[in-house]
């Protein structure tokens, strides 16, 4: 790798893969859905999307080299 394993975390990688990671479009459009502004599950859908977000960018490369050996 031309880059320390050190130093790339998961959502950087899944990012380049496949672009933006979104539970669903609602978090960040509220226009995207009819129901978004009375929505029970977008709140938790945010929560989920945000928890996501920090665990992915906190887990490099090279820890799960030392986690699957």
């Amino acid at each position: 790798m031309a880059i320390d394993p050190k130093k790339i975390n998961l959502a950087e990688v899944i990012e380049a893969i496949e672009g933006p990671l979104v539970i669903s479009d609602c978090i960040f459009n509220k226009r995207s859905c009819l129901f978004s502004g009375k929505c029970k599950a977008r709140k938790c859908f945010s929560m989920v999307q945000s928890k996501m977000h920090e665990m992915l960018h906190k887990t490099y490369i090279s820890d799960l080299a030392l986690h699957y050996r």
